[in-house]
């Protein structure tokens, strides 16, 4: 006769130890990276054109430009990331200074101090700095993730990307709705400002992550 088969345990403790793993402050840090990068870019790509038509009174054609240029910023910003990234392993320190840059940009176009020909220019580089950051923030989920768990540490962090989609449009047009169209870059730069900290906060990497998920609970 077969011996009876063991209580079957695994699940439960499986799912706690995936919890515990999640809950790990590298992955909640780098989760609140992403909603808070997520939030300005989609901002930007969502109302740079009435934005711009009414702090700068441009054309539509100018305007319309502008995002194209914040597009191609990015696209080319994205490609010059990879090959920083391919170059260094100061991941969280490339995606800090682009931060910094794009949040500097966006607090000169909402201070109205350049002429519109120049705030097409600083859209493209604002573009650039939000492209920029994508590679070395992937090497960085890349660097926490378990070899056992990365489908999901993934999946968590990346869903971020997800919930900032959702969030940003509603609230910055709500913004334009109250007649403060300044707000959108406004509030562009205070998110990438407080994208800086959780990013180069992100410390102990996978071997914390792999603790949290040992820990009892």
């Amino acid at each position: 006769r077969p011996p009876a088969a063991p209580a079957d345990v695994g699940g439960d403790a499986g799912w706690r130890a995936d919890v515990r793993r999640l809950a790990s402050a590298p992955v909640l840090l780098s989760f609140a990276f992403f909603l808070l990068y997520a939030m300005a870019l989609l901002a930007l790509q969502t109302y740079t054109v009435p934005t711009l038509t009414s702090l700068y009174e441009m054309p539509l054609g100018m305007a319309t430009t502008a995002l194209t240029g914040l597009l191609l910023g990015a696209a080319a910003g994205m490609l010059a990331g990879g090959l920083i990234a391919a170059r260094t392993s100061r991941h969280a320190a490339v995606a800090a200074i682009a931060m910094i840059s794009g949040a500097s940009l966006a607090l000169l176009l909402a201070a109205r101090v350049l002429p519109a020909p120049l705030a097409v220019v600083a859209m493209v580089l604002l573009g650039f700095t939000l492209g920029c950051p994508g590679p070395s923030r992937d090497m960085i989920i890349r660097s926490i993730a378990p070899p056992n768990a990365r489908g999901k540490v993934y999946g968590f962090v990346y869903s971020a990307l997800d919930l900032g989609g959702f969030v940003a449009p509603v609230a910055f047009g709500l913004a334009l709705d109250a007649g403060r169209p300044e707000w959108v870059f406004l509030g562009a730069a205070v998110l990438m400002a407080g994208a800086i900290p959780a990013i180069l906060q992100v410390r102990g990497g996978r071997r914390e992550v792999a603790a949290a998920a040992a820990r009892s609970p």
